[in-house]
């Protein structure tokens, strides 16, 4: 009788120890309350992981930065710098907050502080590099940021740790292949056992069959039972190795870490220091270990801490706390402000805590300064904002004041000039016709302007009321053609109405003719003999667009932006004279923008201009 033994299948792979898992949570714990950028490379400088810190902090998005060689961030003259991090990291050394410029996506300059660490595979060969960089650009700008918000990272810190484990396939596989290999051996040896014993004569095997399928049933349990056993142990081993890279990987990254990291069980105790937690309380990490948390804390502060953090870990994982302003106790003694953020450790111990503590020391400082600065420019602004208001008041009486006292005598020579233009004393000659003259125009003259610098003093002043109603647009420019008519026939130059001014609009109808009345007049005063000035107006949905168009001498570009300025005159004018205020215009804006429209101007020079303005319809 022949025997066949047939071969051994393989197992199904077990799954590992818990010790992977949790080395992953904790990562994932530690790096979801980061308030920084987080990027691994290569050690060529290849960018292999970049969290949304690094998002935010240099304007990449992942997609743009993954692949890239890390000298794309740095800034122009700096970029052997990043070959002399490489040449450290390669040899095993560590770069600890080092402050370097580097380029934002949009092109600006920033300052960011530097940790790089490299990364170790479980045979201790340098394998890749973690960064944690910060934003130090400007510590004064940020203290107008009272609240900080927290990165959510922890679907990244997960892929960094699958990207780790990855990295670490190939000893897995090599620990597995040596022990399947054993097993293979042990199988070779069995079979080669029951193919002895199937080559003994016919006699040997009947007289031995009970004893020999009995002998190979047992070496085929044996078989089958060192394979098992060798199969977990190497499954043990590869997990081991596992969780080994990922624990040096999670003591990398907290022990780079710019802040205090500390995880506390229910009661308080801490179990997890960082290195940076021993630098910030003064304490060792020994003693960090043996103390409880609230040796941490200020003594007034101790009690209403252990209630919250007794309420925190008993909430589980469906709460978080970031950007707490609390204050801490160092070993000596003194107290400083700190911002914390908590969240849960998701190990198998649900119930503790992780804390990421930053020293905002730095920070208070600056915003207390600002504060007080803030205070005192606005005190400064009130009291100059106030005496701004008084001196507008009393330069509004002032102009009020003295205005009354020009126009009076002023009325008087008018109206004395206009009896002895009427003859009724007697006829005047032809010279004293043409004194006479000169003294009604240039006190008319003076009258406009006294009564242009009054507006624009009760404008500012804000004691300038617009009364506005619906009115017939062609009434308002009939009349101010009119008023004016007289002096555009002395300068032959002809006014002209347009055909479609039969529009009702919004507005008050002395200001309205005085903003008319001041278009026409510069109009005509810049246009030549047999020039003419003509005003028109059409209907843009809720408004009415008014134009006033003159064939004279145009308005010069560099001048444009500034002809409704107060005080501005125009550099081109007939003859070079420069006339009246350079009020009117500055006028007839507040008046118009008062009224709800806007004013503003089109011109060529040595063609003419044209004036626009619009007013409300209702």
């Amino acid at each position: 009788m022949r025997v066949k033994v047939l071969p051994i299948a393989p197992a199904p792979p077990k799954p590992g120890p818990s010790g992977a898992a949790d080395a992953e949570r904790w990562l994932a714990a530690i790096v979801e309350s980061s308030d920084d950028a987080i990027i691994s490379e290569t050690l060529d400088g290849i960018i292999t992981s970049w969290n949304d810190g690094a998002t935010r902090l240099f304007g990449y998005e992942p997609g743009e930065a993954i692949g890239r060689y890390i000298s794309f961030l740095a800034w122009p003259g700096e970029e052997g710098q990043l070959e002399s991090f490489l040449e450290q990291l390669r040899r095993g050394e560590r770069v600890e907050h080092f402050e370097v410029a580097r380029r934002h996506k949009s092109g600006r300059r920033i300052i960011v502080s530097i940790s790089l660490s490299p990364v170790m595979d479980s045979s201790g060969k340098i394998i890749g590099i973690a960064k944690i960089a910060r934003d130090t650009t400007d510590r004064e700008a940020r203290v107008e940021r009272l609240a900080v918000e927290v990165l959510r990272l922890r679907d990244l810190a997960e892929a960094e740790v699958l990207r780790l484990r990855d990295l670490d396939e190939i000893d897995v596989l090599r620990l597995r292949n040596l022990d399947e290999a054993e097993v293979l051996r042990l199988r070779d040896l069995a079979e080669a056992e029951v193919l002895r014993l199937r080559d003994l004569d016919e006699i040997d095997v009947l007289r031995l069959r009970n004893l020999d399928e009995a002998e190979v049933l047992r070496l085929r349990d044996l078989a089958e039972a060192e394979v098992l056993r060798l199969r977990d142990l190497a499954e043990k081993k590869a997990a081991s190795a596992i969780a080994l890279i990922a624990e040096r990987k999670f003591r990398e990254l907290i022990e780079s870490a710019p802040d205090a990291i500390l995880q506390m069980n229910p009661s308080g105790a801490i179990v997890i220091a960082n290195r940076r937690a021993t630098e910030m309380f003064g304490y060792s990490h020994q003693q960090l270990l043996n103390l409880g948390v609230n040796a941490l804390v200020p003594d007034s502060m101790r009690g209403d801490n252990a209630a919250h953090l007794s309420y925190f870990a008993a909430a589980g994982n469906s709460r978080s706390v970031r950007g707490l302003d609390l204050y801490a106790q160092r070993k000596d003694g003194t107290q400083f402000p700190v911002e914390v953020s908590l969240s849960h450790a998701r190990t198998d111990n649900d119930a503790d805590v992780t804390a990421i503590i930053r020293d905002v020391t730095e920070r208070k400082q600056s915003e207390q300064r600002e504060r007080v600065l803030r205070e005192s420019y606005m005190s400064e602004l009130e009291m100059r904002s106030k005496d701004a208001e008084s001196a507008v008041m009393v330069k509004s009486d002032f102009i009020a004041h003295v205005s009354h006292e020009l126009r009076t005598p002023l009325h008087t020579i008018i109206g004395f000039s206009e009896l002895l233009a009427e003859d009724s004393s007697g006829p005047l000659n032809e010279k004293q016709q043409k004194f006479l003259h000169h003294i009604r125009k240039d006190s008319e003259h003076l009258m406009g302007m006294i009564n242009d610098v009054l507006d624009l003093s009760r404008i500012e002043a804000g004691r300038l009321t617009v009364r506005t109603k619906l009115l017939p647009l062609k009434s308002a420019v009939t009349e101010a053609v009119d008023a004016l008519r007289p002096f555009a026939n002395s300068r032959s130059v002809s006014l002209r109405e347009g055909h479609d001014l039969d529009l009702t609009v919004c507005a008050d109808p002395l200001r309205l003719r005085q903003v008319l009345y001041n278009l026409l007049n510069n109009g005509t005063k810049f246009t030549g003999a047999g020039g003419h000035v003509s005003v028109d107006a059409c209907l843009k949905g809720n408004l009415v667009e008014v134009t006033v168009s003159d064939t004279g001498i145009g308005i010069a570009p560099g001048d444009r932006p500034h002809i409704f300025e107060k005080f501005y005159q125009a550099s081109d004018k007939p003859g070079g004279a420069r006339e009246g205020t350079g009020l009117g215009l500055a006028i007839c804006r507040q008046l118009v923008e008062m009224q709800g429209g806007t004013i503003w101007v089109e011109s060529e020079l040595h063609k003419g201009s044209r004036f626009h303005f619009t007013l409300p319809i209702v």
